[in-house]
């Protein structure tokens, strides 16, 4: 089984996000976004060997963590196949990615996970995979023109595991006081 670890919006404005996944499938024939949740992953898909121990880990490493505001402003692309909503560069965001690598590092009999050497790049995908470059083009001439601004407040980690061909929660942890 593949997991990940991310954040997730509160329910209205995932709601918001996931209407604007849905524009991506109907208008430009783009739905691979539509099997995870909305989220900003803070650690890309790996494996467990341990579930129990793994979530353990997890909530340790969530309570000693406080909640925190995330901004999310406009959209922005990697190449011509993923378009996304761009997070707003965060202390706490950087934090929590470089804390959860090194709690992985630091217990590789529990996680399968190779750090990747690319720097961290908080976002929120809205189409990847299987948008075309012609579908680029007619998204990006429009979601370019586009200002977008919304923030929440994060109080949890969330677990994501892959089965049935998606993403589903697997659990969600939530921070102490930090």
């Amino acid at each position: 089984m593949l997991y990940f670890i991310g954040l997730m919006p509160p329910l209205p404005l995932r709601a918001k996000i996931q209407e604007m996944k849905m524009d991506f499938k109907e208008n430009y024939d783009s739905s691979h976004a539509l099997n995870s949740p909305p989220h900003i992953t803070l650690i890309p898909p790996f494996r467990i060997t341990d579930e129990p121990t793994a979530k353990e880990l997890l909530q340790n490493f969530a309570n000693e963590h406080s909640s925190f505001e995330v901004e999310l402003k406009d959209f922005s692309h990697f190449g011509k196949r993923v378009i996304f909503i761009d997070v707003v560069e965060s202390q706490f965001l950087n934090k929590l990615h470089q804390g959860l690598k090194k709690v992985m590092s630091n217990h590789s009999l529990v996680f399968e996970y190779a750090s990747q050497p690319k720097p961290y790049h908080p976002h929120l995908t809205l189409a990847f995979k299987d948008l075309s470059n012609e579908n680029f083009r007619r998204a990006w001439a429009i979601y370019n023109t586009q200002s977008y601004n919304a923030s929440f407040e994060t109080k949890e980690l969330v677990l994501f595991k892959h089965y049935q061909q998606k993403w589903h929660i697997d659990g969600k942890f939530e921070f102490g006081k930090g």
